[in-house]
């Protein structure tokens, strides 16, 4: 009877404590480089105490400033059910001990892995092709990895290993690209998984200073079956027109997502030109050009960084500044069957329903001042109680 409950009791069942056998999530990002960082040594010391703790950890998201031992992942209990690995920093060094790659042989341990995110040191000098093929690796087993994250990743080993694995379950990739500049690995990486991706997100280049690299103009006709693309490079808005130029018929591209940019003066909307063409340069004449001919599959449009003004600020306010541009594009997308909407994927403010309130409310107020709040209010209001309430 002693060894039964020896057996099934509780500390034998789960030899974890009770806090940390349920922590499926840590945070590490909080982590900065500066004169308050923890020494290297020390985190490695509480690292190897916290993981130990955490047999079920499945998102793991790494500072990006800091060091952490990549080792101390590998070894750690919940490495074989780990889902989400965030913010592991990759360098181009192909010099190796024992020829295997440290990122590789994490990645080999973890078999469960659906998010990854790297980040490399962005545009430095890369190992030539004949290096890498020297140092290469075996491919990896990662049959359910669905999102993979390249933040200025141009070459190295563990992209170039990414490249020759299958990846059954990729359908969704974010990366800078490096396309046309010598040593990268982003464009073979895309052309090699073309088929499969779904969703691409282009973003800027990590480091300074900033270097202008741009993404293929063959994106398009690359990922055939592409229904999500993401361009957020504000300050090379106009090179989506090139993307858009060799757009193949029928591609099933219905979802588009551009940063917010600022118009001058001259080149925003103006309501007395509902009918004419708006010309402009840049961001404006990229819209202009989508508007003349959107994909036939396009159904809507995300201005990433921007929300529309609230209807309770009135409706001056909605049809001025960076509002009044974004809502007259919105018209005239509408009219094209293309949806614009804000980086909350909502729709503009009907301006109309807003006049209308504030018409009935200035003449049934009998002189007293009623704000735009009040205005939407009434419009919940049946029109047989307004003539009910006295204004």
């Amino acid at each position: 009877m002693k060894q039964g409950d020896k057996k099934w009791s509780d500390i034998n069942l789960h030899p974890h404590s009770v806090p940390g056998r349920y922590v499926t999530s840590l945070d590490l990002t909080h982590l900065r480089d500066g004169y308050d960082t923890p020494h290297p040594t020390a985190l490695l010391v509480v690292l190897r105490e916290i993981f130990p703790l955490v047999p079920n950890l499945q998102y793991l998201k790494l500072s990006s400033g800091t060091y952490i031992p990549i080792e101390e992942i590998r070894r750690a209990p919940f490495a074989r059910r780990l889902k989400s690995l965030e913010g592991v920093q990759v360098g181009y060094d192909i010099t190796l001990r024992n020829s295997v790659d440290p990122i590789v042989r994490l990645l080999r341990g973890l078999p469960a892995l659906e998010v990854l995110s790297l980040i490399g040191p962005g545009e430095i000098d890369a190992p030539a092709p004949h290096e890498l093929d020297e140092a290469r690796q075996d491919p990896l087993q990662l049959d359910r990895l669905h999102t993979l994250v390249l933040s200025g990743v141009k070459s190295g080993l563990a992209l170039h290993t990414l490249l020759s694995s299958d990846l059954p379950a990729l359908r969704n990739l974010v990366v800078t690209s490096y396309a046309n500049c010598v040593g990268d690995l982003t464009y073979p990486f895309q052309s090699a998984h073309c088929d499969k991706l779904t969703s691409v997100t282009y973003i800027h280049p990590r480091g300074w200073p900033g270097l202008r690299a741009l993404p293929p103009a063959e994106t398009l006709e690359l990922h055939p079956n592409l229904e999500r693309l993401a361009y957020l490079l504000p300050k090379d808005l106009s090179h989506l027109e090139s993307l858009f130029e060799r757009v193949p018929a029928n591609h099933p591209l219905r979802a588009l997502t551009i940063p917010k940019w600022t118009s001058n003066p001259a080149e925003r909307w103006d309501p007395g030109q509902a009918g004419q063409q708006i010309a402009g340069t840049g961001a404006t004449q990229m819209m202009t050009t989508l508007l003349a001919s959107p994909p036939s599959h396009l159904a809507e449009i995300v201005i990433d960084g921007f929300r529309w003004v609230r209807a309770d600020i009135g409706m001056r306010a909605l049809q001025t500044g960076d509002s009044g541009e974004m809502r007259g594009w919105a018209e005239k997308f509408q009219a094209a069957g293309v949806a614009l909407l804000d980086m909350d994927r909502k729709p503009p403010t009907t301006v109309g329903s807003i006049a209308l309130a504030g018409t009935i409310l200035e003449s049934k107020g009998k002189g007293r001042r009623r704000s735009s709040a009040q205005w939407i209010e009434t419009m919940r209001v049946p029109r047989d109680k307004l003539d009910e309430d006295g204004g």
